[in-house]
């Protein structure tokens, strides 16, 4: 099995395309800017009976209705939902999608000295 690990350049556009890709599992450590602008391809997903976790990073705990919504959405399809508030993590865009457990699309290329 090979593993494939990619740093996009535009994280939004690169989701986006590879989504359509998915055929068993979804990870997503994003944003929740970047959770709204997919959110309609992650809903397609699952109703094709694709596993997914998400774990929406963000500077606060607050959340809004329409984020609230959408989690409800994804639960109900079976899908998990997560939030996690670390200002490291955000301001330093470390995001990722990681597709099948073997094709990783990372937002950058930061590295706080853990090992893969």
């Amino acid at each position: 099995m090979s593993y494939k690990i990619f740093t996009a350049s535009d994280f939004i556009h690169e989701q986006k395309n590879n989504l359509p890709q998915v055929k068993h599992s979804l990870q997503l450590f994003i944003a929740e800017h970047d959770f709204y602008a997919i959110s309609d391809q992650i809903l397609d997903c699952l109703s094709n009976n694709i596993t997914l976790d998400i774990v929406i990073s963000s500077l606060n705990n607050k959340k809004s209705l329409r984020l609230v919504n959408l989690f409800n959405r994804i639960v109900q399809f079976g899908g998990s939902v997560y939030w996690k508030v670390d200002h490291n993590l955000y301001q330093n865009g470390v995001h990722f999608m990681i597709i099948d457990k073997t094709f990783i699309i990372n937002k950058t290329d930061y590295y706080s000295g853990q090992s893969d």
